[in-house]
């Protein structure tokens, strides 16, 4: 502790002259007197004439000494010790990632960023003249918020203001670079990370930091436990729902799941979820009809983000479907039994392209064997099946007819669960419990595989099964007609078709995935041309609208922040011409996995920036405080010096008070 302006002391002797005026005052004490006769025996004062007078100590005596004490004090600008920054420039590392929102704070209520906000707020406080700050947000995303900036009322606001975001992971690699950026710029800079460590491990991918830096840990717990999966499947005709959940504590729980099909009740399980593990479990018996199906956890946890989760049922949305046929009972029939299906049929010589259904395109058009496929500038927005193509056709064609062709077979083993975006996930999707082992076929056309196309079904002499995605429309061709095979005979016919439909419709009802993470970039495309507005409304029921221009605009919706389930409704001249929905799910392991991390991985520090700027040599200020506490004491000896005359109006007004009383009774 010291004095920046020490020779303020040299008013302390004005205490003793505040004494000396006491001991030279006459005092006059008060007295009862009982006559007027003794009244000038009682004001006699033999003292009156003495200079100097004996010191009664005086209540009112000490608090002005105090006072007097207190001003000087606080003139001399006394200073204390102060560890809040080290250096002259201060960067902050918020984590806001969706761990953060975990309420292990210490209060019923106080979340992980709580108290990162708290120690943000003291670190700013403690920010001497001439100091500046820059605050950063780190979640998936790393962001400057605030750069460079002295006034604390500013930073204040800012570190207010900071909201957890449901996003993962946290992209504490970029918020480092950031930082360190920021303080290269001033120099003698401190860098503080303010998380509870659920991050990647930074050392190797963050250079040597130009600054000090200091991690402050939040977070007491990892009890918490996430749905970390929720998918519907078609297995065979049946809707079955996979539930994954998983279990962030260091002991085991049983958790109950409720389940919801349109907002109504339907299933509920109890599950035991080993520590630091997940369990499935899988539901069978899903209503056809059911559009969302949502589940969660009947009490919430520390974090109530992962505690729900929604799927949505595209098979209960039909696809229009458009067979061009001579007639095919195999074909027409297996498309028919589909629950996610619209058949409609017209013969090839009464086939338009501009033909439209329900207001807009057909979702699929399927070319049998004899009809004529348009050329692609003919050909309406729809997917295509084509089967049997001839060899002049647009897309896929056929180079030649063989007779039984042999070593019928594909890359996919038959059960294969598909995955997405490449050759094989294309395959694995088409052929998922198809079994090709027991086919025979006795003529078909080798196809071409075009660049954009992948080989589904190969024989020795070539590909007999061709599908992919080109002017962003998805194209599937079969080389044989299926009166030449025993095909659909077997059981593998059924679910071929079955998925040769699920892969051909998705994309033309808006190409729009069924759960995306908090965050995500969701493209929505019109269903047909007569579209010219969409409307997105979300969780809470925030609406968003959109003007649609062409067809072939497409809309980048990214207010997903919120999990839940959005809906999306096409109009067409004040019509609803299309409605599609889709699910926020935070499905995110590392971010449900909530145990804070006591020492995370964080970059080295260049010995340049460990220069000595010790705690010890940064004195704060404390002047500020000294002077309050003067002018309280100077509001307390006033107080007590007209402590009669408020004792006297405090009478009066019970007084009052009471007189009142008396006269409305």
């Amino acid at each position: 502790m010291g004095l920046f302006a020490p020779l303020a002391l040299v008013a302390l002797p004005l205490l003793g002259a505040i004494t000396v005026l006491y001991l030279l005052r006459m005092r006059r004490p008060s007295a009862p007197i009982a006559s007027l006769e003794l009244w000038d025996e009682s004001v006699r004062d033999r003292e009156a004439n003495a200079l100097w007078q004996r010191l009664h100590i005086s209540v009112l005596l000490v608090l002005q000494l105090l006072v007097l004490l207190a001003l000087i004090f606080a003139i001399a600008r006394p200073w204390v010790i102060d560890d809040t920054v080290a250096g002259k420039n201060m960067v902050l590392i918020v984590d806001t990632s969706a761990s953060m929102g975990a309420a292990d704070g210490g209060g019923r209520r106080t979340t992980r960023l709580d108290v990162a906000k708290n120690k943000a707020l003291e670190l700013i406080d403690g920010l001497q003249s001439g100091q500046i700050s820059s605050i950063i947000s780190a979640n998936s995303h790393s962001t400057v918020l605030i750069s460079a900036v002295d006034d604390k009322a500013r930073l204040r606001s800012v570190i207010s203001a900071l909201e957890s975001q449901p996003a993962a992971p946290t992209d504490i690699v970029a918020a480092l670079k950031l930082a360190n950026a920021l303080a290269a710029k001033q120099g003698e800079s401190e860098i503080w990370v303010l998380s509870d460590g659920r991050f990647a491990p930074t050392k190797d991918q963050v250079g040597p930091l130009v600054a000090t830096l200091e991690y402050f840990q939040v977070g007491r717990t990892s009890d918490n436990q996430a749905i970390t999966a929720l998918s519907l499947d078609d297995v065979e005709g049946s809707m079955k729902l996979f539930v994954q959940v998983f279990n962030a504590d260091v002991v085991p729980v049983t958790r109950r799941i409720d389940f919801v099909v349109d907002d109504v009740p339907w299933d509920a399980r109890n599950l035991t979820i080993p520590p630091g593990a997940t369990q499935e479990i899988i539901l069978d018996n899903v209503p056809l009809g059911a559009r969302v199906i949502g589940a969660g956890f009947s009490v919430p946890d520390t974090l109530p983000i992962d505690d729900h989760a929604w799927t949505i049922n595209r098979a209960a949305v039909p696809g229009t479907v458009l067979l061009v046929s001579n007639g095919n009972k195999f074909l027409e029939s297996a498309l028919s039994l589909l629950p996610n299906v619209d058949l409609y049929k017209v013969e090839p010589v009464a086939y338009d392209p501009d033909d439209i259904i329900d207001g807009s395109a057909p979702d699929l058009v399927v070319f049998d064997i004899g009809a004529s496929v348009p050329p692609t500038d003919s050909l309406p927005s729809s997917n295509l099946l084509l089967i049997a193509p001839s060899a002049n056709g647009p897309y896929i064609q056929s180079t030649m007819v063989i007779t039984g062709p042999t070593g019928i077979s594909s890359d996919v083993s038959t059960g294969a669960r598909p995955a997405t975006g490449n050759a094989g996930s294309i395959a694995a999707s088409l052929l998922k419990f198809v079994d090709l082992s027991q086919v025979h076929i006795q003529r078909s056309g080798l196809l071409t595989v075009p660049s954009w196309g992948t080989a589904v079904i190969r024989s020795d002499e070539g590909p007999l099964l061709v599908a992919g995605e080109v002017d962003e429309r998805r194209v599937a061709a079969i080389g044989f007609d299926f009166k030449d095979t025993d095909l659909p005979l077997q059981p593998a016919f059924p679910l071929l078709i079955r998925n040769l439909v699920t892969y051909l419709l998705p994309a033309a009802q808006g190409g729009v995935p069924i759960s995306v993470v908090p965050g995500a970039s969701v493209q929505v495309r019109a269903a047909s041309e007569d579209v010219d507005s969409i409307l997105v409304e979300d969780p809470d029921g925030v609406e968003w609208s959109y003007e649609v221009l062409t067809s072939s605009d497409l809309i980048d919706f990214s207010e997903t922040r919120t999990p839940g389930v959005y809906y999306i409704t096409e109009y067409a001249a004040g019509a609803v011409a299309a409605q599609e929905a889709f699910a926020v799910n935070l499905f995110s392991r590392d971010e449900s996995n909530i145990a804070p991390v006591i020492a995370p991985s964080l970059p080295d520090v260049l010995p340049s920036s460990t220069v000595d700027i010790s705690r010890a040599d940064r004195p704060r200020e404390v002047w500020p405080l000294v002077a309050f506490g003067a002018f309280v004491l100077l509001m307390i000896e006033w107080l007590y010096a007209q402590r009669i005359v408020v004792r006297r109006a405090l009478t009066e007004m019970r007084t009052r008070r009471a007189l009142s009383k008396l006269e409305r009774t």
